[in-house]
């Protein structure tokens, strides 16, 4: 008997298959086991098929980046503690030793044509964050 994932417990799983196989690696029928649903019901929960599965991953990624870094930049540390405590959280999210970063997963192959700009967009902004700490 299959078990049904609510939205979120879905996305999580596709999180875990771009990791694993990049854009362009993650095809239907790998999501497919990975989540136990059929093509069908995966097309039911992401009617534009692969490319809104990957950019619910993107927006996981950045409900991600506002709880746990904006919290911490939002704080009332230095600027120096909310520099390193920055840095500390990339290292510590980015460091799965068998995939590139989810953000450079999304710079590569087919999903950069998709994708590109909006992963520009990040790190402009990621930049900008950096840039106005090491200011104060």
């Amino acid at each position: 008997m299959r078990t049904l994932l609510n939205k979120d417990a879905l996305i999580g799983k596709l999180v875990d298959v771009v990791y694993d196989y990049g854009y362009d690696g993650t095809t239907l029928s790998v999501i497919s086991e990975a989540t136990g649903l059929g093509k069908a019901s995966l097309y039911h929960h992401f009617p534009g098929g692969k490319e809104e599965m990957a950019a619910a991953v993107l927006a996981h990624s950045d409900r991600w980046g506002e709880e746990h870094i904006g919290r911490l930049l939002a704080g009332d540390l230095s600027a120096e503690q909310k520099l390193r405590g920055l840095f500390s959280t990339l290292e510590e999210v980015h460091t799965r030793a068998h995939q590139l970063t989810l953000m450079n997963v999304f710079t590569y192959g087919a999903a950069r044509q998709v994708f590109g700009p909006q992963v520009r967009d990040r790190v402009r902004a990621g930049l900008d964050v950096m840039a106005g700490l090491l200011h104060q």
